[in-house]
């Protein structure tokens, strides 16, 4: 089954972007929403056979840095348009060196919040310093999402540096893709370690300082494969289905502390992992997408 960026509900708000939201607390006064997890070239490959599509492989059509900013672009042109602001914020996106989580950050940052981006390397930390450079406050931060410890230096640091954080969106994972029956337990706990765990480390962290508030935003970034699965991505659809639950329970766990809980669940977003793919494939997914195209960072970063 394809990974679609159309119009997917899995609860009582509905939503006309490509993506889907779950959530068991109405939204408040901003409409928080954030991305992630563009499907591999393996899970769409899988689809491309099924429908009798012939194999090949082409170099990306845009760099990196030509979506990068077209993201950007997008993002900060939705933050011009809806005009929430969030001043005196202080935010958290993890996986927030490129894609969803990039243009998540630098909406956040454009409506006024503080945002702290983490990335998994020194260079990546670096990348997303970078862009805040000018008007746009924050700083990129090295963080390994699936080392407990430090989740919680990280947390500190940035409650001592800006103030504990108001908005924590939970972007970062990875896919390690391949039919269940050749899947090594590495490849298995990899993912549900990245991609899952990691939501509880983060949030049990970065909600402390939410409770004091009464006041506090978590977003998880999902994916629609949480919901319909996906062939060689057993480990990636189980980690996303977990998050889906997750977030109901989280919800009803800490709604009356003033926290809101919510997932959203991306489709098929352009993204460095969906660029090498070859122009046919795309074409054959993209039948049908009611849009008939490949879903932007920045309109997951509005959503």
């Amino acid at each position: 089954m394809a990974l679609l960026p159309e119009a997917f509900t899995l609860g009582p708000v509905q939503s006309a972007a490509p993506v889907a939201r779950l959530t068991t607390k109405p939204v408040p006064t901003m409409r928080e929403a954030p991305d992630r997890g563009a499907p591999s070239a393996l899970a769409v490959a899988a689809t491309a056979l099924a429908a009798g599509v012939a194999v090949k492989r082409r170099t990306a059509a845009r760099p990196a840095d030509t979506r990068a900013a077209r993201a950007a672009t997008v993002a900060m042109k939705a933050g011009a348009e809806t005009g929430f602001d969030l001043t005196g914020k202080v935010a958290i996106v993890t996986g927030a060196s490129r894609g969803i989580g990039a243009a998540i950050a630098e909406r956040l940052a454009k409506a006024g919040a503080v945002v702290v981006g983490t990335a998994t390397s020194d260079s990546g930390a670096e990348a997303i310093s970078k862009r805040f450079e000018g008007d746009l406050q924050g700083e990129g931060m090295k963080l390994d999402v699936t080392d407990s410890d430090n989740v919680a230096e990280i947390v500190k640091a940035v409650t001592e540096k800006y103030g504990a954080p108001d908005i924590l969106v939970n972007n970062a994972g990875i896919t390690k893709d391949t039919l269940m029956m050749r899947m090594k337990e590495e490849a298995w706990l990899d993912v549900i370690n990245t991609n899952l765990n990691s939501v509880f480390r983060m949030t049990k962290a970065a909600s402390k300082g939410m409770t004091k508030k009464r006041w506090g935003r978590i977003i998880s970034i999902s994916s629609v494969v949480g919901s319909m699965g996906n062939v060689g991505q057993s480990n990636y659809a189980a980690a996303k289905a977990g998050m889906d639950g997750w977030t109901r329970a989280m919800a009803r766990e800490i709604g009356s502390r003033g926290i809101t809980v919510n997932s959203v669940a991306p489709g098929f977003i352009d993204t460095d992992m969906t660029a090498d793919l070859p122009a046919e494939w795309k074409e054959k997914l993209l039948e049908n997408v009611p849009v008939k195209r490949l879903g932007d960072p920045g309109e997951i970063a509005d959503a």
